[in-house]
């Protein structure tokens, strides 16, 4: 992520100080601190924006439903978003599935050139709705926002058109020539086009015609977010940001001046004005950089290091990015794209560059793949959710939560809040393999070549969740105190797995113990009597203390099944039951990272001494004034006694 900065800041703040001799202490403390705040976000727009800290949660169309979809459907799924269920009586947007996406076919393509050309935007490059499918983009994101839901949008479409964007400049023979018999997507760049290998660009930069009149329609019809696809020509993702973070601070202006009467109320400010998550769904092909945190100097000296960031500066212009082609609602499709992410893509998935692994197909059966959809098992739902939230992925359902007899059978696993705080978690990895078997299963899918995959008969992977703290550890030496397991059988037949604890990547269950009853006698417990506690994440609850040298039997674990656990050091274990409030405030409690605990701290830590800067200053002031106000009496008591 690349974080801008802003160079007024040094200015603003200057002119805040002198401002706050004229005001009350309370409120210039609060000054200060809004408009401390509100200038990071508005310097951190480019990805530093406070989006996607944590993997976004929500639900979009397509895996079930694909082009089958209209405003009414949309509607009734956001009405299914926020009911309230179980015994808990929570939503799924309580649980964290508040983030809504509307995928493909909701364009008017047209033809021409004999129907050798497409197009779903007009001559000036805005984007053509189908009105009939939705009479009412602007009244259906309303909705959404008054359901307390945001809603995201869907670019480069690919039903119906893969778009060359005509009538501007893309039909340029320096841009690249899209060979659309390929389903492989297959490219002819122009002599002497040498962009960025993984930038993924298909085309020039010169027509930005359609990208600027996707984004004003985007910002026009309230949207929060966007799903940017791989079929049509708009592939420049640099692009994208740069004229979203474009329009987003205009408007961000002209809502300013309105706010400041510079201009007529009369305006519209309706429109959205935050800044954008984006997604980006290039299958695979276009990738983010590897981290590459570095010391930046925010501030107008750069001699001083009072404004310092430490910062992750690799390209990722979006907030999180698809891993692979599309998934299929069955076992093998979704194990074969777990198994190729965590081997091609291991350490770029990150906090604001998450690595997708596609919307989940929890609950669907028979969507837009046809007969190749044949749907999960239980087992197989529950394998696949753990899947993901265990390897970071941004969970969005994609299944009918209108649907009584659907919703009853995966609410068990979808409301499960140990899931959820697991994928939620973020100390420094974001989840991977650490035993696969030798032995691999063959899937096949009938018909097409898109997955021949062999999966691993037995698979465990682990993510941390909670760091060592004990200050007796030097710093290089902690591992985590907490890990999350999931073990997953791929073979046809039930199996027994056996889990060696001092196998698991970084896992330090040794605790700091009272050796006598002397209160200051403490040691780390020895090797011979490290115990950890095992928590059963299916049945939500412990398992009880397990000696960490003796390996931990799993019987019995069904065809396509798993076993999860979360394994750490014993202590009491608190996971939140009760919904989305006390769900929150324990996702808060888990340490992001280091990387933006230090942000925080700097943040709280120039706060703090801008406002005792004030505090000092405003004393001094009224110091001054008590002082003068005693010289004039002084002087005055003086004068009526010469006379």
């Amino acid at each position: 992520m690349v974080y801008h900065q802003n160079n007024g800041l040094a200015s603003r703040m200057a002119s805040l100080l002198a401002a706050c001799h004229r005001s009350s202490l309370i409120f210039c403390a609060l000054l200060l601190t809004i408009n401390h705040n509100g200038s990071r976000q508005h310097a951190a727009f480019a990805l530093q924006d406070g989006l996607a800290l944590r993997p976004p949660m929500g639900w979009r169309s397509w895996n079930l439903y694909g082009t089958n979809v209209d405003q009414t459907l949309i509607t009734k799924i956001m009405e299914g978003m926020v009911q309230k269920r179980g015994k808990q009586k929570v939503s799924l947007c309580d649980l964290g599935f508040c983030h809504i996406g509307l995928d493909d076919n909701w364009q008017q393509v047209e033809t021409f050139d004999n129907g050798q050309q497409c197009t779903y935007h007009d001559q000036t490059g805005n984007p053509v709705i189908n009105t009939e499918l939705f009479p009412n983009l602007k009244e259906m994101t309303d909705y959404g926002h008054k359901l307390g839901l945001t809603v995201a949008w869907y670019f480069n479409n690919c039903y119906g058109c893969h778009e060359k964007c005509p009538n501007t400049a893309a039909n340029n023979r320096n841009d690249i020539i899209k060979d659309q018999s390929s389903s492989l997507q297959t490219f002819k760049p122009p002599d002497g086009w040498n962009p960025r290998i993984h930038l993924g660009e298909r085309q020039g930069t010169s027509h930005k015609r359609c990208y600027r009149g996707d984004v004003k329609a985007l910002f026009d019809y309230g949207f929060d977010g966007v799903k940017l696809d791989a079929c049509g020509w708009q592939m420049n993702l640099d692009l994208w940001q740069g004229l979203m973070a474009e329009e987003y601070q205009k408007r961000r202006i002209t809502k300013q001046q309105q706010q400041l009467g510079q201009q007529s109320s009369s305006t519209s400010s309706s429109s959205s004005l935050k800044p954008m998550l984006i997604e980006a769904c290039h299958w695979g092909e276009t990738i983010p950089d590897k981290p590459d945190y570095k010391m930046i100097n925010n501030n107008e000296n750069a001699n001083s290091n009072s404004n310092q960031q430490f910062v992750d500066t690799a390209w990722c212009p979006f907030h999180f990015w698809r891993t692979s082609g599309d998934i299929w609602a069955s076992f093998g499709s979704f194990m074969a794209i777990l198994q190729y992410t965590f081997t091609k893509f291991e350490g770029l998935s990150r906090p604001g560059c998450w690595a997708h692994l596609d919307m989940l197909e929890v609950g669907c059966e028979k969507g837009p793949n046809g007969i190749q959809d044949v749907g999960l098992s239980y087992q197989e739902t529950r394998t696949h959710f753990a899947a993901w939230a265990i390897m970071s992925s941004p969970l969005f359902l994609s299944h009918d939560v209108t649907n009584e007899t659907i919703m009853d059978q995966v609410w068990p696993i979808i409301s499960n809040t140990e899931i959820i705080a697991i994928n939620q978690a973020w100390v420094g990895f974001s989840g991977g393999p650490f035993w696969k078997s030798r032995e691999k299963i063959p899937f096949r899918f009938k018909d097409s070549p898109q997955f021949k995959p062999d999966i691993h008969r037995g698979l465990y992977l682990y993510k941390p969740l909670e760091r060592v703290t004990d200050t007796s550890i030097p710093p290089e030496e902690r591992g985590y105190s907490r890990v999350a397991v999931l073990m997953i059988n791929s073979g046809p037949d039930p199996t027994n797995f056996t889990l060696n604890l001092l196998t698991i990547p970084g896992l330090d269950c040794a605790s700091l113990i009272h050796s006598s009853t002397d209160d200051d006698d403490i040691s780390r417990q020895s090797s011979a009597t490290v115990s950890c506690e095992i928590r059963d994440v299916w049945k939500q609850e412990s398992l009880g203390i397990h000696p960490e040298t003796t390996p931990l039997l799993v019987p019995n674990v069904a065809s396509h099944d798993s076993a999860f656990f979360v394994i750490g050091r014993p202590q009491p274990y608190q996971p939140n039951k009760n919904g989305a409030i006390k769900l929150m405030q324990h996702l808060d409690s888990i340490q992001i990272s280091n990387d933006y605990m230090l942000l925080s701290y700097r943040d709280a830590l120039l706060t703090m001494f801008l406002i005792i800067v004030v505090v000092v200053r405003i004393l001094k002031a009224r110091q001054r004034c008590r002082v003068q106000s005693g010289s004039r009496l002084r002087k005055t008591i003086l004068g009526r006694r010469r006379t």
